[in-house]
């Protein structure tokens, strides 16, 4: 299940990041793959640009996940991004490079997963990357407005976060400043 939990459509400093976002979730959506994005980049959009949190560590990068049915759909997501010309390909195969600007990583979960919730990069299958719980987290993501009418899913802030029991606090890993209680209160809101 998800809502609509924050309007950042009037934030001209987003446009960058609503024009490449709107670039991946179109093509997914042409495609029929499920997408949204993980990582700092969801992390910040809700923290500094949502709640106006300070979070210290801006990221230079965007991730995206993407519920695929085979490794060749994911290919062909890939494949599709590359050939609009806005997106170069990097030597990681997760990752991409869009306008020179911005390294952007795609990181397929669903079907391709073992039991364990980790995928193995074909084509040899040697390296390993664990996805467990972006099932979940697709499920519980929430919907931003960006500017430009550009939807996107994040990665709710509880899946953002490490399997911590003291969180929120002053010394937690998303270098989050202001008080302790006004995390709570944010918190509490995107639960």
């Amino acid at each position: 299940m998800t809502s609509t939990s924050l309007d950042l459509s009037s934030r001209p400093d987003l446009v960058p990041v609503a024009e490449l976002a709107g670039e991946v979730t179109s093509v997914a959506t042409a495609l029929d793959i499920p997408v949204f994005m993980v990582g700092a980049m969801a992390r910040d959009l809700i923290l500094a640009y949502g709640y106006g949190i300070d979070t210290s560590r801006r990221t230079e990068d965007m991730d995206w996940a993407m519920a695929v049915e085979s490794w060749e759909q994911f290919e062909a997501l890939k494949d599709r991004l590359l050939a609009s010309g806005r997106f170069a390909a990097r030597k990681e195969a997760h990752r991409l490079k869009y306008r020179e600007i911005m390294i952007v990583d795609l990181v397929p979960f669903g079907v391709i997963e073992d039991r364990n919730g980790v995928i193995s990069w074909p084509p040899e299958h040697e390296i390993n990357m664990s996805v467990l719980g972006f099932r979940e987290a697709y499920h519980r993501s929430v919907v931003v407005q960006l500017p430009g009418g550009v939807s996107v899913r994040l990665a709710c802030l509880p899946a953002c976060l490490p399997a911590c029991r003291r969180w929120p606090c002053s010394s937690c890993w998303l270098g989050m400043t202001g008080s302790v209680s006004s995390q709570r209160r944010m918190f509490r809101t995107l639960r």
